[in-house]
C-alpha cells in the first residue's frame, strides 16, 4: 500500500508542475545561459572581415523566467542610403597647346593621322562625359606687340581649324563655341588639334607680318591665359570650375628663355642674330624677369584649380624628349627638323620637363615609333582621372562591425562597387578647420562602370547611433 501511496504522489506531483506551465510561450520562455552565434567570415570589398570575439553574457541560473520581448530591439539595424547630390556626368576640360612654328609641319601630319586613336578614348565615354577640349598655340610677346594677330594671348582656335581668311584667324569662332564637346563630330578633331603651321615673317621694315608665326615661342603664357577667369567672355565660358583639368603640349620647343635672350642669339642667322640683339638692348633686366615664366609658377596656377572633385593632369609630346631623359638634361648633337631652341648643344626641353615633374606628369617623344599608342594612353589616363568622385557623408557611419554594418556603395540601381584603393571606393575621415570630423566616400580613378544616362552613385551605411 505504502508503494502504490507513493505512486499516487508523484503522479500528483507531475500534474501540478505541468499545470503551472504559462499558456503564452510566445511571452515568456526559460532561460539558459547565452551562447553567442558564430558567424563565417564574410569577404568584404576584396577583404575578409574575422568578427571580434564578443564579450562573454553573465550567466542566469537555469529556469529562471525573463521576458522575451515579441519584436526584438533594432538598435543596430538603422539604415540609411544617401543618394549623390549628381548625376555622374563628369565636366572634363582639355587645353591642347599646339605648337605652329614650321618646323612642326611633319609633327602636325603625323598627329593628324593618329588623332583618332586619342579621340575614341572619350568617343566610348561621350555618353556620359561633359567635355570641353580647346586648342592655344605660341604666344611672342616681343614680335607679337602691336600686332593684329586676329587671336588673342589665350584665344582657343576654331573647331575645325583654319577656315577664316588667313593662318591664324580666329574670328571664325566668333558665332559658335571654339572647342570641342560631347556632341563635336569626331572628323573635326584632326584638323582642330593639326591645324596647320605659321612660317616666322617679317615685312621689309623688319616688323612681323600678319601671318607670321613667333619668333619668341612662348609655350606657358597662353595656357595660364586660356584658364584664367578673364578670359572666359573671349572663349566663351570654356573653363567650369568643376571640370577636371588636363593640359596637353605638342612642341619641338621649350618655353623661350627671355632672361638669357643674348645667348640665345649666338647661333642665329646675322639677320635673326642682330634682331635678337636689338630687342635684349633695348629690354631691361626687369623687362625679361616680367616676361619669364617659370615651371613652378606655373605648377602652381594649375595646382589652384584643383578641388574637391576636380583632379589636375599636365601631358607632353616633346621634340627631343628621349635625348633629355636618357642624359639627365645633358642633351648633344641635333635634333632633326626641330626647332632652334632644342637643336643647341645640351639644350632641350628643359622648362616643359621640369613643369611634368612638378605636376607628376607624363611625356613621350614626337618622333616615338609608338605614337599612336602614346597618344592613346594620355587619352584613357584623362578619362580615368574624370572618374574620381568624392561623397561627402551626412552622418558618421558606424564601422565598428563592417560584416554585420557594411558600407555598400553602387552607381546606378545594380552595379555594387568593391572597396579597393585602386579600382573601387576608399573610406575617409578628414578634419575641417573647425575641428569637426568629415567622413566621405571616395570613388577611386581606376574604378570600372557599366555607364547608365543619368546614374548616380549611391552610399548605404548603418550610422553611429
Amino acid at each position: 500500500m505504502s508503494s502504490y501511496k507513493t505512486l499516487l504522489f508523484v503522479a500528483l506531483a507531475s500534474t501540478l508542475v505541468l499545470g503551472c506551465k504559462p499558456k503564452n510561450p510566445d511571452l515568456y520562455g526559460v532561460a539558459t545561459p547565452a551562447t553567442p552565434p558564430v558567424a563565417n567570415n564574410e569577404t568584404y570589398g576584396g577583404e575578409t572581415f574575422i568578427p571580434a570575439d564578443r564579450p562573454e553574457q553573465p550567466a542566469i541560473p537555469e529556469g529562471t523566467q525573463v521576458n522575451v520581448p515579441a519584436t526584438p530591439d533594432a538598435q543596430s539595424s538603422e539604415r540609411i542610403t544617401q543618394v549623390d547630390s549628381e548625376i555622374f556626368k563628369p565636366k572634363l576640360d582639355v587645353v591642347v597647346f599646339m605648337d605652329p612654328s614650321d618646323s612642326m609641319n611633319d609633327d602636325q601630319a603625323n598627329l593628324r593621322r593618329n588623332i583618332r586613336m586619342f579621340s575614341e578614348n572619350f568617343a566610348s565615354k561621350m555618353q556620359f562625359l561633359d567635355l570641353h577640349l580647346g586648342v592655344v598655340s605660341a604666344w611672342d610677346s616681343i614680335s607679337f606687340a602691336g600686332v593684329d594677330k586676329r587671336c588673342d594671348l589665350g584665344q582657343l582656335r576654331p573647331v575645325g581649324g583654319n577656315r577664316g581668311s588667313f593662318s591664324g584667324d580666329c574670328s571664325s569662332s566668333q558665332s559658335e563655341a571654339p572647342y570641342i564637346t560631347s556632341a563635336t563630330d569626331l572628323s573635326l578633331w584632326g584638323p582642330t588639334l593639326a591645324f596647320g603651321v605659321e612660317s616666322f615673317e617679317r615685312d621689309g621694315n623688319g616688323k612681323v607680318t600678319l601671318r607670321s608665326g613667333p619668333q619668341h615661342e612662348e609655350v606657358f603664357s597662353p595656357v595660364i591665359a586660356a584658364l584664367r577667369p578673364e578670359s572666359q567672355q573671349m572663349n566663351k565660358n570654356f573653363r567650369r570650375n568643376d571640370a577636371h583639368l588636363a593640359v596637353i603640349f605638342f612642341t619641338d620647343t621649350d618655353d623661350f628663355d627671355y632672361v638669357n635672350i643674348q645667348q640665345d642669339a649666338l647661333k642665329q642667322d646675322a639677320n635673326t642674330r642682330a634682331t635678337l640683339e636689338r630687342e635684349a638692348a633695348l629690354l631691361s633686366n626687369d623687362k625679361r624677369e616680367s616676361l619669364e615664366v617659370l615651371p613652378a609658377e606655373v605648377a602652381q596656377f594649375l595646382k589652384s584649380q584643383e578641388k574637391e572633385n576636380v583632379s589636375v593632369s599636365v601631358y607632353a609630346a616633346l621634340g627631343r624628349y628621349n635625348d633629355w631623359i636618357s642624359t639627365n638634361g645633358n642633351t648633344r648633337g641635333v635634333y632633326t627638323n626641330a626647332d632652334y631652341y632644342i637643336q643647341q648643344p645640351g639644350r632641350g626641353p628643359r622648362k616643359i620637363v621640369e613643369l611634368l615633374n612638378l605636376m607628376n606628369g607624363t611625356g613621350f617623344d614626337l618622333r616615338d615609333s609608338q605614337y599612336g599608342s602614346e597618344l592613346s594612353k594620355i587619352g584613357n589616363d584623362i578619362v580615368k582621372k574624370s572618374m574620381r568622385r568624392t561623397i561627402v557623408l551626412e552622418r558618421a557611419p558606424n564601422i565598428a562591425n563592417l560584416q554585420r554594418d557594411p558600407i555598400i556603395v553602387k552607381y546606378g540601381v545594380r552595379q555594387v562597387i568593391p572597396k579597393s584603393d585602386q579600382t573601387g571606393w576608399s573610406y575617409r575621415v578628414e578634419t575641417d578647420s573647425s575641428g569637426r570630423s568629415i567622413h566621405k566616400i571616395v570613388v577611386n580613378e581606376g574604378v570600372q562602370l557599366q555607364l547608365e544616362p543619368g546614374a548616380r552613385f549611391s552610399v548605404e551605411y548603418t550610422p553611429v547611433r
